[in-house]
């Protein structure tokens, strides 16, 4: 108790969670959570269980939706609000359950590293959770119950590191319960037990009972041939539906999105999305297979992790990492998943910076770039200047970076990715004030270059003959776009990483800049940036618009909050992945900071 009202009592924490509760009442996810009112409304109002319907999980979060949605059903207030139907009390007891679940996860992250005698990390690694933009956006302003998920799993990593295997097993069971993720760190449990097998039998069993009641109501209620179509979703009308009609919203449920797959997808490999779950199993075998040869039968991991809590965090961040590599259908929520688990291992100098801040931002880069803010207050305000080309260049990104966390978890040493470019960089850059004008021009250039990768932009010009591209129609030379913007797109993490030290003064005796100067430069960066994204788009607007309207993807914005809302609120976009990129850094900087102090 008193770790918990330390905790609770920070005032960040409670600053947190006021933004939260606030961010929760004025934005939602068009689909997600209509989808997860209209289940509730269904329940109170006609009296049906939507659960043998259209319901896609195990019965955990949807009895969880239930008990969470009897207050707002004694309420009555709704209003418009650009032009979308708004209830208040309906979206706040909605994602109180994920808010609260990502305070658990918070203050779990804090009370394992204080167990273990990592103090001086416990507070600010869980702030860089709870402070998290990419957890903040997911379940205050999303809306996706993925925390419920996580919070699960996290303690069951905890109780499996203090060896209570029946407790441990029955909390994975419901985060499967709440999302079938939690199956992923089975196999990863039963290596970190392997040998003691009375130990691994306890948790095995303790999982199979209890994860098998989540899905008991499905069992009971029905069985027939086509069972196996629960592989894909356990909805009894999906099961029931002809083959064929399954089939047609396979591509659409199932088109990958921030996973390579995506990138396979538009080089002609179409089929993927219909076979997408056997070789999301068997790509996920091979690679946990890998994991095994590496990290037990090499002893790898218990050579590089000499505590069993950083060799269970490691086994579980494994596991995930080969999941990401592996699963058919990545959306940007999934990282939420391994973020706790990488965060801990930060603490123990597991994982390099500059991988845990690709990882954690490259999610936002695709909730930020392919739509924008505006959308989840209202679905038809569509971010119109990126194109499908944008999402395989993202799916790459992320399954690179996926891998070389891997491959640093594999290896005695780490691999640290750019290591020789960043240190030759630091020595041959002749003066610290040039690295605010390469980090702008990196900004510059991520920005210009999603808003064109439909090829608008780029088809005014004969040396290359890109232009507007349509869903798996690619030409060639199109082709050469999306790999082209994987480097680019990791091009100002690579600069900010060189530069930083520079720029702060750490590779030579300059003091430490003041904080004034720091956001003055992140202000100049922004303004820039933010200008050159609004002058390509006013410059291709009428273009678009003339030649291709197929590509106009946006409702015209509301006058009344121009400049921020024209095309799609792509300015707004612009303006918060930065803003976004900016707080990674300065939490993941108050971690080194604090460990230097007390130290």
């Amino acid at each position: 108790m008193r770790w918990l009202s330390e905790f609770l009592g920070n005032r960040f924490v409670l600053l947190g969670l006021l933004l939260r509760l606030v961010l929760s009442v004025l934005f939602a996810h068009d689909f997600d959570v209509n989808f997860f009112l209209s289940v509730a409304r269904a329940y109170y109002h006609d009296g049906a269980l939507m659960f043998f319907v259209e319901w896609a999980y195990p019965v955990v979060y949807f009895l969880i939706l239930l008990f969470s949605y009897f207050p707002a059903d004694l309420i009555s207030d709704t209003f418009l609000f650009f032009g979308q139907p708004f209830s208040l009390s309906e979206k706040f007891f909605l994602k109180l359950p994920f808010n609260l679940a990502d305070l658990g996860v918070a203050y779990m992250i804090f009370r394992v590293l204080r167990e273990d005698g990592r103090e001086k990390y416990a507070l600010p690694l869980s702030l860089a959770y709870w402070l998290n933009p990419l957890s903040i956006f997911v379940s205050a302003v999303h809306g996706h119950f993925e925390s419920v998920s996580v919070f699960f799993a996290v303690l069951s990593f905890y109780h499996l590191w203090k060896e209570n295997y029946v407790l441990g097993g029955l909390e994975l069971a419901l985060s499967f319960g709440a999302k079938y993720q939690g199956i992923i760190l089975f196999p990863a449990a039963i290596l970190f037990m392997w040998g003691e097998w009375k130990k691994a039998l306890k948790f095995a069993v303790s999982f199979i009972i209890f994860a098998s009641l989540t899905l008991l109501p499905l069992g009971l209620f029905f069985y027939e041939p086509n069972f196996h179509l629960f592989f894909f979703s356990p909805s009894l009308e999906r099961a029931l539906s002809p083959l064929t009609k399954f089939a047609a919203g396979l591509e659409m449920v199932m088109n990958p999105n921030m996973t390579y797959y995506s990138f396979l997808v538009r080089y002609g490999f179409t089929l993927i999305p219909h076979m997408a779950s056997a070789i999301s199993v068997s790509v996920f075998a091979l690679v946990f297979c890998c994991i095994y040869y590496f990290a037990y039968f090499k002893g790898v991991f218990r050579l590089k992790y000499d505590s069993r809590r950083t060799l269970l965090t490691a086994y579980f961040s494994a596991a995930y990492m080969a999941a990401f590599l592996s699963i058919g259908k990545m959306s940007p929520h999934f990282a939420l998943w391994a973020l706790p688990f990488l965060l801990m291992l930060y603490s123990d100098y597991a994982i390099e910076k500059i991988l845990l801040l690709l990882f954690n931002f490259i999610p936002l880069c695709d909730y930020f770039l392919v739509s924008s803010i505006f959308y989840y207050i209202n679905g038809g305000y569509w971010n119109y200047a990126t194109s499908s080309t944008f999402i395989p260049a993202v799916g790459l990104i992320f399954s690179f970076v996926c891998l070389a966390i891997l491959v640093n978890f594999l290896f005695e040493e780490n691999v640290v990715p750019f290591k020789r470019q960043i240190l030759l960089a630091a020595e041959m850059m002749p003066d610290r004030r040039l690295a605010l004008p390469l980090i702008m021009a990196a900004l510059i250039v991520v920005v210009s270059l999603p808003l064109n990768v439909n090829g608008v932009f780029w088809s005014q010009y004969p040396v290359l003959p890109a232009y507007p591209l349509e869903e798996l129609t690619y030409p060639v030379a199109p082709r050469l776009i999306i790999t082209f913007l994987v480097p680019c797109m990791l091009l100002p993490a690579f600069l900010l990483t060189a530069t930083k030290p520079i720029l702060l003064g750490r590779r030579s005796q300059v003091k430490y800049l003041s904080l004034r100067v720091k956001i003055a430069l992140i202000t100049v960066s922004l303004a820039l940036a933010s200008a050159l994204a609004s002058w390509i788009v006013s410059e291709t607007l009428p273009f678009v618009s003339s030649r291709i309207s197929h590509t106009l993807m946006f409702t015209p914005s509301p006058s009344s909050l121009n400049p921020l809302c024209v095309n799609g609120g792509v300015l707004v976009s612009v303006l918060l992945l930065v803003s976004f990129f900016a707080a990674l850094l300065l939490l993941l900087d108050n971690v080194d900071k604090c460990s230097e102090l007390k130290t």
